[in-house]
C-alpha cells in the first residue's frame, strides 16, 4: 500500500502520470484514483489529463483490477513482466517524459523480483520519481522486504542512482501496513530538493549520498 507522503510529491511536481508495478489487490490503485479525481474531477469519467498505469504478472490481479477500474479509460491495466511493460511505456513514448512522471515500485515476481531491472528502465529518461515500497528505512524499524539479491534498500540500488542524485528520501512514517517507503528523485540534487520539499520536510528523512 502507497505511502500517503507519496500524495504530497505528487501535488508539488506536478505529476500527472502513475505507474504502478505489483497491483495486488489493488488498494493503492484505489486510493491514487480517489487522490486523482480530487485533482481533476474528470479523471473519474476517463477524459482527464491524469493517468494512471498498471501492470502485474499475476492473471488475477489485473482481472480484478480491470473488474474494478476497467470502464475508466484514464487507467491502464496490463498483464505483463513489469520490466517488458516498462520499457514498452518509454521506448514507444506511450508516457510524456518530458514531464515528471511517478513510478511506484512494489512487484514481486515470486523468483523473480524485477526492482533493479526496472529501475535500469526508467533510467534511461531524465528528472523522473521512483518510489519504492516496503523499503528498509534509514534509523527506523519499519516493515521491508528481503529477497534472494539482499535487502530491500538503498544498498542494493545504490549503484544504479548514485550518478542521477546525491540524496535519497524515505517517508518519516510507515504506511497502513507499517512497512517503509524510499523515493527517489532523478536528476535532482540536494539544494534544488531542499527548496521543493520544504512544505513536507517532517514528513521525511534525508540521507546523502557520498
Amino acid at each position: 500500500m502507497i505511502n500517503e507522503v507519496a500524495k504530497d510529491i505528487i501535488q508539488i511536481f506536478e505529476c500527472k502520470t502513475f505507474v504502478e508495478t505489483g497491483i495486488y489487490l489493488a488498494d493503492t490503485l484505489k486510493l491514487v484514483s480517489s487522490w486523482f479525481t480530487e485533482f481533476d474531477s474528470n479523471f473519474e469519467k476517463g477524459i482527464s489529463n491524469y493517468k494512471i498505469f498498471e501492470v502485474d504478472l499475476d492473471h488475477f490481479r489485473t482481472e480484478n483490477a480491470h473488474t474494478l477500474f476497467g470502464n475508466n479509460q484514464n487507467i491502464i491495466i496490463q498483464n505483463e513482466s513489469s520490466e517488458v511493460f516498462l520499457e514498452n511505456l518509454i521506448e514507444q513514448k506511450i508516457i510524456d517524459y518530458n514531464k515528471i512522471n511517478f513510478f511506484y515500485l512494489d512487484a514481486h515476481w515470486n523468483k523473480y523480483w524485477p526492482l533493479r531491472d526496472e529501475i535500469k528502465k526508467i533510467l534511461r529518461i531524465e528528472r523522473q520519481i521512483i518510489a519504492i515500497d516496503d523499503f528498509k528505512t534509514l534509523g527506523k524499524d519499519f516493515g521491508y522486504d528481503t529477497y534472494s539479491a539482499g535487502d530491500c534498500s538503498y544498498e542494493l540500488i545504490a549503484d544504479l542512482i548514485k550518478d542521477r542524485t546525491n540524496v535519497i528520501y524515505y517517508a518519516a512514517i510507515p504506511n497502513s501496513n507499517d512497512r517503509g517507503f524510499g523515493i527517489i528523485f532523478l536528476d535532482f540534487y540536494e539544494d534544488e530538493l531542499n527548496k521543493k520539499l520544504e512544505s513536507i520536510r517532517d514528513k521525511l528523512i534525508k540521507q546523502k549520498i557520498n
